[in-house]
């Protein structure tokens, strides 16, 4: 299988690497790649990598439309189809010129750095922009017909019409989604590697990945964007989520003292705790600590809810005599219509703010910075605004 092409620093390093391997001067080498353009063909969706056989390729043009996912509306590069032995043309035309264009982006655009690094080599932009243009001409005809190998989908658009639907995969999107998936895997091993600057970093990876291959030994015969990817993508798992049973333990003095536990929380506190280390006051730091308190309120009526999901009446049974009122009235559906009035919610958000204060405390220890009445009252109000507006919504 073809191997990856090296990332070269500049446009210009490219060009001078790649005709020093033709044994040839950056003019001649520019001009020669310029010249087998015309066996180039740009596309969105290729054929091939249904079937081999297939010729038929679509460019597509469309825009992003509100609430649709189209290919015209996604980040990612145009796929180029060429015979092999024109594969330095496409390679061109892919090759990076800003960290976010290639050449043939930047031809599209008339970014002036592409003109700056082909005038380092003393090289012309008119004849590639003459055949990007070409490109771009010829890319827009739609295909005469489909082809039998695809497969076809009867689409209906009135009674007793339809059209007769192609479908096509989207090479661009599939290898970009590879290369973006790459990234993140790889910055993964290097927030690992205590060599790397980036040791110990945040980072995420993308799991229960099926590697699929097209092209076999020869994947330039594919499209070039392959090539330049080995002839490898990624597909996602599509698989339902494994879903496991939580049980909830149901409070018999006090919720916040045995139905959550502390360190479930320890992922909000911790960021919590950064926040209160500042020793600025901004508007984008007290947003942040109301976010982080929000999602722990979250998290705290998650259980609430699960519980009330039982049996009514639970907290009627001599186990649970020692509950405050508040919290039965809370979790106990058998109180729903006291639970109407928010006479409650005060002692709950009392409560939770205790909670809050305490689990801190108790994570970080020796570490944690000192809350007093200002950060409990402020974790107070902003749960009995949520509990208030339950009550308002029930009613």
């Amino acid at each position: 299988m073809a191997k990856e092409e090296k990332e070269v620093t500049s446009l210009h390093e490219y060009i001078i690497e790649n005709a020093a391997k033709k044994r040839k001067t950056p003019a001649k080498w520019f001009d020669a790649m310029v010249m087998h353009m015309n066996e180039c063909h740009l596309a969105s969706h290729v054929g091939k990598f249904t079937n081999p056989d297939i010729k038929t390729t679509v460019c597509s043009h469309s825009k992003k439309v509100a609430g649709y996912v189209t290919t015209g509306g996604s980040t990612c590069s145009l796929d180029i189809l060429t015979p092999a032995q024109y594969l330095g043309s496409a390679s061109l035309l892919l090759s990076p010129v800003t960290p976010d264009k290639n050449v043939l982006e930047a031809v599209i655009t008339r970014d002036k750095e592409l003109e700056k690094e082909l005038e380092l080599l003393s090289l012309s932009i008119e004849k590639l922009q003459k055949k990007v243009q070409e490109m771009l001409e010829d890319s827009q005809k739609e295909p005469e017909a489909t082809d039998t190998h695809l497969r076809q989908v009867y689409f209906p658009i009135a009674e007793g019409e339809y059209h007769l639907l192609s479908v096509m995969p989207s090479s661009c999107l599939a290898l970009e989604m590879y290369q973006r998936i790459r990234a993140i895997n790889g910055h993964k091993i290097d927030c690992y590697n205590k060599k790397s600057e980036n040791y110990g970093k945040p980072c995420e990876e993308v799991t229960g990945l099926t590697m699929i291959g097209f092209g076999g030994t020869k994947p330039q015969n594919i499209s070039a964007l392959n090539s330049r990817c080995g002839g490898k993508a990624y597909l996602l798992s599509s698989l339902p989520p494994a879903l496991r049973e939580v049980k909830v333990r149901v409070p018999r003095s006090d919720f916040f003292k045995e139905s959550i536990w502390y360190k479930s929380q320890s992922s909000a506190l911790y960021r919590l705790h950064a926040y209160m280390k500042q020793e600025r006051n901004t508007m984008e730091i007290r947003k942040a600590i109301h976010d982080l308190v929000d999602e722990m309120i979250d998290a705290v009526l998650l259980v609430a809810y699960q519980i009330r999901a039982g049996a009514a009446g639970w907290s009627e049974e001599e186990t649970y005599t020692a509950l405050p009122r508040s919290q039965k009235i809370w979790l106990d559906d058998a109180c729903m219509e006291e639970r109407l009035e928010p006479s409650w919610t005060g002692e709950i958000a009392a409560a939770f703010a205790r909670w809050v204060v305490f689990s801190y405390e108790k994570l970080l220890g020796e570490e944690a910075v000192s809350l007093g009445d200002a950060e409990w009252r402020n974790f107070k109000d902003q749960m009995e605004i949520v509990l208030k507006d339950e009550v308002r919504y029930e009613s």
